[in-house]
């Protein structure tokens, strides 16, 4: 019996699985990636479906360990045959994880990502998310998230809302979450990053302007990288702020881990 997701196709070869949707989103993607993974270590993806972004950000990423994992045992196998044929060392053959299940089968990694699963998923599953990663990470190591999100008091789209319903149709568990909900859960857990953890990836993010910068001495960035250009800016300045918050709440007398990386729009008001 075929047990595709529906949003997955066969690929025509073995048992690898497409989705169209990670064809069209892996280069933004690592794009953002570029800015938030470590330089070396072991990166855990949580449902990693068909495989294709494993396959990609281990290429893309070689100086990084690409563990994927998955539940589904169609899932699992095109993720394998992905991993034997693309013939990467730093890919590693996929291993199981339910994510709502507080046994995982590996003890440590330098950073977790997720991509499109928490709104395909009952919420036990994000919160297992969570927990498994404080777990697993060192202190100041990223959680990555990428999907569709709702947000309090922000209206949305109506093909968002359609989505949404569409879901809850598939399952009643599934639908897109609310980013304050996730966050709300995050905090139970959460780690402050200490001034020279933020330190160290301020210039982590700087080396990788004036990289960029170099690489185009005299020519002008192509569209993805002025992108990439804007999104490293606006870290800069949120993790400049969030320094300065840490400097007020430590001359004020207050617990400087209780500062906050904020929104863009609130960093961008303040500094004007």
């Amino acid at each position: 019996m075929d047990e595709r997701r529906f949003y997955e196709a066969l690929a025509g070869v073995d048992a690898r699985r497409t989705a169209p949707a990670a064809l069209r989103n892996r280069e933004p993607i690592g794009n953002v990636l570029e800015q938030w993974l470590p330089n070396a270590g072991i990166v855990i993806e949580i449902a990693s479906g068909t495989g294709e972004h494993a396959e990609y950000f281990a290429d893309r990423f070689p100086a990084l360990e690409w563990q994927p994992s998955d539940v589904h045992p169609d899932a699992l196998a095109s993720i394998a045959a992905r991993q034997a044929g693309a013939g990467l060392p730093n890919l590693r053959p996929p291993i199981v994880i339910d994510a709502s299940d507080p046994e995982w089968p590996i003890d440590r990694a330098d950073a977790v990502i997720s991509i499109n699963m928490v709104h395909i998923s009952p919420w036990a599953s994000a919160r297992g998310m969570i927990e498994g990663a404080a777990r697993l990470l060192p202190d100041g190591a990223p959680l990555i998230l990428y999907g569709p999100w709702l947000m309090d008091g922000v209206p949305t789209a109506p093909s968002n809302m359609e989505f949404d319903a569409d879901l809850k149709r598939r399952d009643p568990s599934w639908g897109l979450r609310l980013v304050e909900d996730f966050a709300s859960a995050a905090n139970e857990h959460r780690r402050a990053m200490d001034d020279a953890q933020i330190h160290a990836r301020i210039e982590q993010l700087v080396t990788d302007e004036q990289a960029l910068h170099e690489r185009h001495v005299g020519e002008s960035l192509s569209p993805e990288e002025r992108v990439r250009l804007e999104e490293t800016t606006v870290q800069l300045d949120r993790l400049w702020d969030l320094l300065r918050q840490r400097r007020a709440r430590r001359e004020a007398g207050l617990d400087p881990d209780d500062a906050s990386l904020r929104g863009a729009g609130t960093v961008e008001e303040y500094l004007q």
